[in-house]
């Protein structure tokens, strides 16, 4: 006759806490999955090292702009290439850099809300509305975005 470890009986009360645990775990991974999805299709066919860069390609345009030349070196590393001019270049990079941080702070906001929705969800069928809430908001802001990155 075996005997039954009653130490490890799991309440349902506590079977729930822990589904409820595990779906918020998952939601908020998705989450970012998708977010981060919609931010590869935002930024077009660039690489990630091209993205790191674009800050500091901000800050020499803005530089370039105001008149300082010291950061012209590196933006006809681009232009020329293409056949733009340095100071085209420079007030493209502006204004794109304006647009992505705009886009990329409504999406940091759309992220938090949903956290937060996630995070105060009392059941796995409240966190799959909070994420469904959140795919809307991402189609549109992907439909807001001119194209541009």
């Amino acid at each position: 006759m075996s005997k039954i470890d009653f130490s490890q009986i799991i309440s349902a009360k506590t079977a729930r806490r822990e589904e409820l645990v595990q779906a918020r775990a998952a939601a908020g991974a998705a989450l970012v999955q998708r977010l981060e999805a919609a931010c590869d299709i935002r930024a077009g066919h660039v690489t990630l090292a091209e993205r790191l860069a674009w800050s500091r390609k901000e800050i020499a345009a803005r530089q370039v702009l105001a008149g300082d030349t010291s950061a012209e070196a590196m933006l006809a590393a681009e232009a020329e290439p293409a056949g733009e001019t340095v100071m085209v270049l420079a007030a493209k990079i502006i204004q794109n850099a304006e647009q992505h941080d705009l886009w990329m702070a409504s999406m940091t906001g759309l992220r938090r809300k949903t956290l937060a929705a996630i995070t105060k969800a009392t059941t796995p069928a409240a966190i799959g509305l909070a994420l469904a809430e959140a795919e809307a908001g991402i189609s549109v802001l992907m439909l807001s975005w001119s194209g541009a990155p």
